[in-house]
């Protein structure tokens, strides 16, 4: 749950009519007018100790967000726990309970996957996995040509069963080879 002790106003130290924000908690997406970008990203810089502030070419790759038009020149990232929000809206009725968008790689980040069926292993742990490769597993399971992803099916295949009717109801796709095959 956040905390009103926790919260970054941004409106102290950019004018939001000037730097329109887009996006807001956990991630602030910052679009000030071109001639401004240098200015508020200063400005942001020295703000607040429990954000990060990135240019658009700054953002960390392993965030894959940064290389689109619609990427804003800014992005502010608070801390974990900490909110992003504006001096009108730090009263506890307008706070969010809870937030989502953080870090990936935050430990509180992390889901709980359950799986049941005939394609899966049953009575089985495994150790975490990244959620972009869910998509990658679906569509095999369901026999479905997956649109271009970051998902890899090798990094889940171990929660699938080695039954070779499954294997074969469910091939994947290869784009190399244009078909389905078993795998």
């Amino acid at each position: 749950a956040n905390s009103p002790e926790r919260t970054i106003a941004l409106d102290r130290w950019i004018n939001p009519r000037l730097a329109r924000v887009v996006d807001w908690n956990p991630v602030a997406a910052i679009w000030p007018p071109p001639e401004d970008v240098d200015n508020v990203y200063l400005a942001l810089r020295r703000a607040h100790p429990h954000f990060t502030v990135y240019r658009r070419e700054e953002i960390p790759e392993r965030f894959n967000y940064r290389d689109h038009h619609r990427i804003p020149p800014i992005l502010a990232i608070a801390d974990e726990g900490w909110v992003i929000t504006t001096t009108n809206r730090l009263s506890p009725e307008h706070l969010p309970r809870g937030s989502h968008g953080s870090d990936h790689e935050l430990e509180s980040m992390g889901a709980l996957f359950l799986a049941t069926g005939p394609s899966f292993r049953s009575g089985q742990v495994v150790e975490p996995f990244r959620n972009v490769h869910v998509y990658e597993l679906m569509c095999h399971i369901l026999g479905l040509r997956p649109a271009p992803n970051d998902g890899d099916l090798d990094a889940v295949r171990h929660l699938l069963r080695p039954d070779p009717l499954n294997s074969a109801r469910a091939a994947p796709y290869s784009a190399e080879k244009g078909a389905h095959h078993a795998s």
